[in-house]
């Protein structure tokens, strides 16, 4: 199975939820029963230390289904909080990476 690229904006003032299903390479879902979802962001693909992890809850294990939360508050020791920055993001199911891309973060916005 392949990675898929996926780029997400967050403020750092929300809560982002995004939806996705775990299917196989014919588009069958795959059963997440007993499996493991993590994912992390880190400044740049590859390093060692997290900045932050995602919030991830299974919907229907059966169909595949979850969802990811990334909270804009837990970014609030990186970079500068006043200027859009960038951190590389990835989502694996056990050790397989299955989804990556690029966190847009972006100030706060103002009620």
């Amino acid at each position: 199975m392949s990675a898929t690229q996926s780029d997400i904006t967050v403020f750092r003032n929300e809560v982002r939820t995004f939806s996705g299903q775990y299917v196989a390479d014919d588009d069958t879902p795959l059963d997440l029963t007993g499996i493991t979802l993590t994912s992390s962001a880190k400044a740049q693909a590859g390093d060692a230390s997290t900045i932050a992890d995602a919030t991830l809850t299974v919907t229907n294990a059966a169909l595949g289904l979850f969802t990811y939360s990334w909270d804009g508050a837990d970014f609030a020791a990186y970079g500068n909080v006043t200027s859009e920055c960038g951190l590389a993001y990835d989502l694996k199911i056990d050790d397989d990476v299955i989804l990556y891309g690029q966190i847009i973060l972006k100030p706060g916005v103002t009620a």
